[in-house]
């Protein structure tokens, strides 16, 4: 389908990009580095010519409000140093929005650090007025800003507000797609918190597959037209 063809998707880990490609988007993965994501982007524009860029995967939650599997079509992202949201495109997202009649808006805070502690999360919810932050999106929204490009952020909760992350949990799900009990025989203190985190990524990253076969469906007709032959 030309729109598919059309849409470029930037997510966080392998595991992600393959529910993607296989509806046949664009993707490219950058393994939870901020700054690549913003390369990628730009690389799926000039080199792949896409129309449209998704900023696609799991975030951690900062609002109380957002349960695990909890699916976000972002209204913005924001920088974590400050400054004005970059707003995702408005028909876009409210196509998505009447597709996924369970899913939630807000903005997305764009961080370069894993988020691991509840506390932290906390402090940034009330710092801010994001309901959840990744490390793609922000750099994603960015390029789509500089070319003039409809764009959108799919996202679902793997990380509630009110959970600590153990950092051998985050390692695996950026190397692997999904946290590794085998990490619990080092620490076996992190067990209880390794199988929560596990059971949380199979429940967002289903929700996600979900949710995704609306995307190409609910694309700004304007980029409809643009999008490859």
């Amino acid at each position: 389908m030309p729109a598919r063809l059309g849409i470029g998707v930037v997510t966080g880990t392998q595991a992600d990009a393959a529910l993607a490609r296989a509806l046949g988007l664009r993707v490219a993965s950058c393994g939870g580095i901020a700054g690549r994501a913003e390369d990628l982007a730009e690389e799926l524009v000039d080199e792949q010519g896409v129309v449209a860029l998704v900023s696609f995967g799991l975030a951690a939650g900062l609002s109380p409000a957002l349960p695990a599997a909890a699916v976000l079509v972002a209204s913005g992202v924001m920088p974590e140093q400050g400054g004005r949201p970059l707003v995702t495109d408005d028909v876009w997202r409210t196509n998505l929005l009447r597709s996924l009649p369970q899913a939630l808006t807000g903005l997305v805070l764009g961080v370069e650090r894993p988020l691991l502690s509840a506390a932290e999360k906390g402090e940034l919810f009330a710092a801010t007025t994001a309901v959840a932050a990744d490390a793609e999106s922000l750099g994603v929204a960015e390029v789509a800003a500089r070319r003039a490009l409809p764009c959108v952020v799919l996202r679902a909760i793997c990380d509630p507000a009110d959970a600590d992350m153990p950092p051998a949990a985050f390692a695996a799900l950026l190397r692997q797609g999904e946290p590794s009990l085998t990490a619990a025989l080092r620490r076996p203190r992190d067990l209880p918190a390794l199988m929560r985190t596990v059971r949380q990524v199979r429940q967002a990253r289903a929700a996600l597959a979900a949710a995704l076969p609306v995307l190409a469906d609910c694309l700004p007709h304007r980029a409809v037209r643009a999008a490859p032959p």
